[in-house]
């Protein structure tokens, strides 16, 4: 099961809150200069308001899932 092997710490949710803050609170702005604000702004310009779009790389999903987030919320609002 994925709790006894290497893949069981990055399952978990304490551990991607972790790798997220790391990630977008402190490299994206101080190392690679772009704000996180901006990446959203690229996956809301990019999925819209599809729900056929496939993530290959490493991470948590979080704009991802922020944008369907989003996408769901302005749905619900035009009902």
């Amino acid at each position: 099961t994925a709790t006894t092997t290497s893949e069981g710490l990055y399952s978990s949710s304490p551990s991607l809150q972790v790798y997220d803050a790391c990630v977008w609170d402190f490299n994206s702005p101080f190392l690679w200069r772009i704000l996180s604000q901006d990446i959203h702004d690229l996956y809301r310009d990019c999925v819209g308001s599809s729900t056929n779009h496939c993530e290959i790389a490493v991470g948590t999903g979080l704009f991802l899932e922020r944008v369907l987030l989003e996408t769901k919320k302005q749905k619900q609002q035009q009902l």
